[in-house]
């Protein structure tokens, strides 16, 4: 059963990363841009399967997670509640004004509407295209439980996510209703909400659901994956997946190999065709994938560096 509720955190919790305070706000920028970082990709090279990168660029401020939601319009978000936005496929970040703890959560609606989510529950909601955020309801505690997974509709209505709990909320995150988890599920790996009621689930242990019914229900199948194949599980996600309609999806997620997977479905993750994305390791690399479920954007820890791919089969 649902219950409506507002998340608050014991007087308890702390901290586990040093840096996670909140951060001061910052001005918006509107001059002295970052000098130029990002290059168009070749147009004969960098092809990693049946993905095309269309986008590189480097960064030197603090990141978690980067997404883009096109070639030109995209976020960073990292410890002490930095978050940057760019507007002109990663050549300049400026920096968005913010007060939260550390971020790992994030999703974009449009160039206008963005979420993030982390530490402490804080969950900070934009609508002027990341450039100001303001604080809406927590949800979760901090690491190594903490809020990681979002998945939104609008500025109204989406879902957040830990490892171990679901809330969703319908007014723009001033309450969190509870979700029910499914039935014998692991950790959640990742999830995304395609309406208000239909949603899907991917589970630690490799199993899939879906609900069409708000949560009310799931229904589980495993993806099938190899024996002795584990997924890579971390503090930002490492696992995303977007539908479309109701039966054609895209789900990509990393082994402890390293390896990155691609698997579409079209019939609603009944049967999967799957590939691998080569070239790349996953090892340290965190996940977002667009609205279109063609867009991936690939953090890539070690380098300093965001990777957008295009899916696009030959």
């Amino acid at each position: 059963m649902k219950h409506t509720f507002t998340l608050l955190l014991g007087i308890g919790l702390t901290v586990s990363l040093a840096g996670c305070a909140p951060a001061q706000a910052q001005p918006v920028p509107t001059d002295t841009p970052v000098p130029p970082t990002a290059t168009p990709a070749p147009t004969d090279a960098n092809t990693f399967g049946s993905w095309k990168l269309v986008r590189k660029s480097s960064y030197a401020h603090p990141v978690t997670l980067a997404g883009f939601l096109n070639d030109t319009f995209g976020l960073t978000i990292g410890y002490d509640g930095e978050v940057h936005y760019t507007t002109d496929g990663g050549q300049t970040w400026p920096t968005a004004k913010n007060e939260s703890f550390c971020r790992f959560g994030l999703d974009i609606v449009d160039e206008n509407v963005a979420w993030t989510c982390g530490n402490r529950g804080n969950v900070r909601l934009s609508t002027d295209g990341g450039r100001t955020w303001k604080a809406v309801a927590d949800f979760g505690p901090s690491e190594p439980r903490q809020c990681r997974y979002l998945s939104f509709l609008d500025a109204k209505t989406g879902w957040a996510a830990t490892p171990y709990e679901i809330g969703a909320t319908t007014d723009g995150g001033q309450t969190w209703s509870e979700i029910a988890l499914p039935k014998g599920s692991a950790e959640i790996m990742g999830m995304t909400l395609r309406t208000a009621t239909s949603a899907f689930l991917l589970d630690k242990a490799g199993t899939f659901f879906r609900t069409v019914d708000g949560g009310q229900t799931w229904v589980g199948r495993p993806l099938g994956l190899a024996e002795k194949e584990y997924l890579s599980f971390d503090t930002a996600p490492k696992a995303v997946m977007r539908f479309t309609d109701a039966e054609h999806g895209g789900l990509v997620f990393t082994l402890i190999t390293g390896t990155i997977v691609y698997m579409r479905t079209d019939n609603g993750g009944e049967t999967w065709k799957r590939e691998t994305i080569p070239g790349l390791d996953g090892t340290n690399s965190y996940f977002y994938l667009a609205p279109d479920g063609k867009t991936l954007t690939i953090t890539d820890s070690p380098n300093k560096e965001i990777l957008v791919l295009r899916y696009q089969p030959s």
